[in-house]
């Protein structure tokens, strides 16, 4: 699917430091697995409910990472920048918005259908780790704090803290840490 989207992406003329459309790529075939096997799939029950613990405590893990790698960042000897928005192909206010877009569409699949599913047969932390090891073995933390501020809540309920708590840390890696990749510019 991401290829596929990667060439919408080409097509389209969307820059990517507006919107990777590669981010829907685990939406979309979440609710592909789950529109085939409708009925079939055994999903846990839901056991907490509220967005304001999980949003608060997502916004303080990302400011925990934020500030991890603002520690490493003055360890070494180049200094990544803060961003200049007049590098960006559209206000500020547009890329944040998408980012949003693009956090809820990965959450989406991974915390609301694909952790849960996997939940169902291994239990919680298994759930996390894999769901994490799925994404890439450098996302396994995150896919852990993530796993944590949703576990127990409905579908929605996942995607919310877990697409607020990774918009959260994108727009930080944005704003403060731009130039470590060089994609704001």
């Amino acid at each position: 699917m991401s290829p596929l989207l990667a060439l919408v992406q080409d097509r389209c003329g969307l820059g990517p430091e507006t919107l990777r459309l590669t981010q829907f790529s685990t939406l979309v075939g979440a609710v592909v697995v789950m529109a085939s096997w409708r009925g079939r799939l055994v999903l846990l029950p839901v056991a907490r409910s509220g967005f304001l613990v999980p949003i608060v405590s997502g916004a303080g893990a990302a400011v925990g990472v934020l500030v991890g790698i603002w520690a490493v960042d003055r360890l070494t000897s180049q200094h990544w920048v803060v961003l200049d928005v007049a590098t960006l192909p559209n206000s500020i206010a547009v890329v944040l918005v998408a980012s949003s877009l693009g956090a809820a569409a990965e959450e989406i699949g991974w915390r609301g259908i694909v952790q849960p599913l996997i939940e169902t047969r291994t239990g919680a932390i298994r759930a996390m780790i894999g769901t994490g090891f799925l994404f890439g073995v450098g996302a396994t933390a995150m896919s852990v704090i993530f796993g944590t501020l949703s576990a127990g809540r409905t579908i929605f309920g996942r995607a919310v803290a877990a697409t607020m708590a990774h918009w959260f840390v994108s727009s930080g890696l944005l704003l403060f840490f731009s130039d470590g990749d060089s994609s704001a510019v």
